[in-house]
C-alpha cells in the first residue's frame, strides 16, 4: 500500500471521505496517533496538524509519516473497517480541498460562520515557532516599556487622550472594552504620561475585589496617596479629611486622578458614592478626576434604564469603547513584528492576514460582529505560528489561519 508523504498539494486522500462516513471525529484518529512523537519536541501531534493532513493530504514535518499511517490503520482495524484504498487518491474529492493558497483579497470572502465560541485567551509562542522564523522574541508580549510599544490606531489615539484629558481637567469617563481590547496598556500609557509630567497624583484603589469596595476604601485610597496623615474613623470625619487635603494639594499646583480598574465588578452604591466624591470641589476648582477601567459589563451598569437608582451619576460620567482593529489589522500586526525587528510579511503572507480578520468576523443574531481585538488576534496568529512549525511552512498561509 502506498503511502502518503510529506508533498505540498497531494491529492485528496481517500480517507476523508471514509472518516466522515464512518462519523469518526478527527480527535479520535488524533488519539490513535498519541504514541507517534515529534522527533524534535517529543509532543505528540495537535489536532490542528492532524486536520491539515487528513483534509489536505499535506503532513507535517518532524514526525514520522509512515508511522502516523501506521497507527491510523490499526485504529480504523480496532473499528472494525477495512483500510484498502485509505491512502489512494479520491477521484470523488473536488480540488477545491487541496491545500492551496487563500483567494486574492478582491475576491469576498463567504458569509461568517454562526458562532458564539470566544476565542481561547492566551496563547503561548513556542521555542520552536521563535526558532523557525528567527524571531528573538515574542512579537505579542504585553511587555510595553515605551511609546515605542503602544499601538496608535485610530480608536486608541481617541481614547488615549480622552483619559488625559478627563485626568488633567476634573473629568468623570468610563473606558470599556473587550477582555484583550487593549485596556491595560491605556491605562499604562496614561500613568507613565501624568508621571512624567509630575504634576497629576494618579490615585489607584488598590482592593483586588471591586464587590466589596466601599466609599470609605476610596477616600481612605485618597488620603494615602496625597498625605501622610492617619485617616479619620467615621466617614463624615475621613470626608472632611480628605477634602482639606485635596485642596492643600491642589494650592501647591497638583491636580489628582482616581483609576479603578475591572471597574464593571463596583457595585451599584459605591458607583452613586463615585459621584460624591467626584464633587469635591474648592469654588469652581474641581479636586479630583476620575478614570474608571472594564468590561462590556460596565455599560450595563452605566445604563440608565437598567439601573435607575444611579442615573444622577450616569449622565455625569462620559464613556468611551474600544472598537476592534477591523482594517486597521495589517498595520497593528507590522507594528507588533517592528518590536522585535521582523517584518510581518516574512512570517505571514498577506492572504493570512486578510483571513484572520475573516476568522474573527461573526455572525449572532443575524447580524454581523467584528472581534478583531488584540488578544484574539494574538492568540490565531500564535496558534498558527506553532503549528507552522509541524507543517514545514516557511510562512503562515491563509489555509493554515482557516484550520487553527
Amino acid at each position: 500500500m502506498s503511502r502518503p508523504t510529506h508533498v505540498l498539494n497531494n491529492p485528496p486522500m481517500r480517507l476523508r471521505r471514509v472518516l466522515a462516513e464512518a462519523g469518526i471525529p478527527h480527535s479520535r484518529v488524533q488519539h490513535w496517533c498519541r504514541d507517534v512523537r515529534h522527533r524534535a519536541t517529543g509532543q505528540a501531534i495537535s489536532l490542528t496538524s492532524l486536520s491539515v493532513a487528513l483534509r489536505h493530504s499535506y503532513w507535517p514535518s518532524g514526525y514520522d509519516t509512515p508511522a502516523l499511517c501506521a497507527a491510523i490503520e490499526a485504529g480504523l482495524k480496532q473499528e472494525g473497517m477495512s483500510t484498502d484504498g485509505i491512502w489512494e487518491a479520491d477521484v470523488g474529492a473536488s480540488a477545491s480541498h487541496r491545500y492551496r493558497p487563500a483567494p486574492s483579497a478582491n475576491v469576498q470572502p463567504d458569509p461568517a460562520p454562526e458562532t458564539t465560541t470566544p476565542i481561547p485567551e492566551k496563547e503561548m509562542l513556542t521555542q520552536e515557532a521563535r526558532e523557525h522564523f528567527q524571531i528573538a522574541a515574542n512579537p505579542f508580549s504585553e511587555d510595553v516599556r515605551s511609546d515605542r510599544d503602544t499601538w496608535l490606531g485610530k480608536s486608541v489615539r481617541y481614547i488615549k487622550q480622552a483619559m488625559y484629558y478627563a485626568a488633567r481637567n476634573g473629568g468623570f469617563l468610563a473606558v470599556v472594552g473587550e477582555s484583550g481590547a487593549g485596556k491595560t496598556v491605556l491605562r499604562k500609557d496614561l500613568i507613565e504620561r501624568l508621571k512624567r509630567e509630575e504634576r497629576t497624583v494618579v490615585i489607584q484603589a488598590k482592593n483586588p475585589d471591586k464587590k466589596t469596595l466601599t466609599t470609605q476604601h476610596l477616600l481612605t485610597a485618597i488620603l494615602a496617596d496625597i498625605s501622610s496623615e492617619r485617616p479619620r474613623l467615621s466617614i463624615e470625619a475621613l470626608a472632611r479629611q480628605v477634602e482639606r487635603k485635596l485642596i492643600e494639594s491642589a494650592d501647591a499646583g497638583f491636580g489628582h486622578v482616581l483609576i479603578i480598574e475591572e471597574a464593571h465588578n463596583l457595585t451599584t452604591h459605591t458607583l452613586k458614592h463615585l459621584k460624591t466624591i467626584w464633587e469635591i470641589e474648592d469654588g469652581y476648582r474641581k479636586l479630583l478626576s476620575i478614570v474608571l477601567i472594564g468590561q462590556l459589563e460596565l455599560l450595563l451598569l452605566l445604563n440608565e434604564q437598567r439601573n435607575p437608582s444611579a442615573r444622577e451619576v450616569i449622565r455625569r460620567c462620559e464613556v468611551a469603547r474600544l472598537r476592534p482593529l477591523g482594517e486597521e489589522l495589517p498595520d497593528y500586526l507590522k507594528h507588533k513584528f517592528a518590536r522585535v525587528d521582523i517584518k510581518v510579511g516574512d512570517v505571514f503572507d498577506a492572504d493570512a492576514i486578510t483571513e484572520i480578520r475573516n476568522r474573527l468576523t461573526f455572525v449572532r443574531n443575524g447580524a454581523r460582529e467584528d472581534h478583531t481585538y488584540p488578544l484574539n488576534v494574538h492568540n490565531i496568529c500564535i496558534r498558527a505560528m506553532n503549528e507552522a512549525v509541524h507543517l514545514g511552512l516557511q510562512r503562515v498561509t491563509a489555509e493554515l489561519v482557516r484550520e487553527v
